[in-house]
């Protein structure tokens, strides 16, 4: 499925606005998060306790921050 929505993406987004594709990233992000803290941060919790929330949030802005190097 994942790689039928791609391949349908690159056909049907071909030439879309920025704030569109910023529209689904930012959907895709929200999804990503969700099913992280729904599955696997209970679990995180449980074997390293409240600093694997400061490490998670680390971890993000240090991807967001790369993501945006030029």
């Amino acid at each position: 499925m994942e790689a039928l929505a791609a391949l349908l993406g690159y056909f049907f987004l071909d030439g879309a606005s920025e704030d569109l594709i910023a529209l689904i990233q930012s959907f895709a992000a929200r999804a990503i998060l969700t099913m992280l803290t729904s599955t696997m941060m209970p679990e995180a919790y449980d074997e390293g306790g409240q600093f694997v929330g400061l490490v998670t949030v680390v971890g993000f802005l240090l991807s967001f921050a790369l993501s945006h190097l030029h």
